[in-house]
């Protein structure tokens, strides 16, 4: 995966290409397509893309939450996310109330 590699421009249009066929074969709550919106929200975290990362966090709080419940270990993927993403925005006040959840 190029991901793994760290190459992450090599890895997004393989990603999109993942997504739009995710889109049109799977239900809004299917787990397969909450699962690449995870690896999209990873790849704009490592990009440093973080303004295009707050709404693709949305949608994966939102269809995670339907696929698996709020106590799936998912959920608390997103939170330490958003966590690192207020962290490296210099916001540590945010960083701590995601980490509380």
């Amino acid at each position: 995966c190029y991901l793994g590699l760290g190459d992450y421009a090599a890895a997004e249009p393989h990603l999109q290409i993942a997504l739009e066929l995710g889109r049109e074969h799977f239900a809004a709550d299917d787990w397969r397509y909450v699962d690449m919106l995870s690896i999209l929200a990873d790849l704009r975290a490592r990009q440093g893309r973080f303004t295009e990362l707050d709404p693709i966090l949305e949608e994966l709080d939102s269809r995670a939450r339907a696929s698996k419940g709020p106590e799936h270990p998912l959920a608390r993927f997103i939170l330490d996310l958003r966590a690192k993403i207020a962290f490296d925005r210099g916001r540590p006040a945010e960083a701590a109330a995601a980490l509380r959840g």
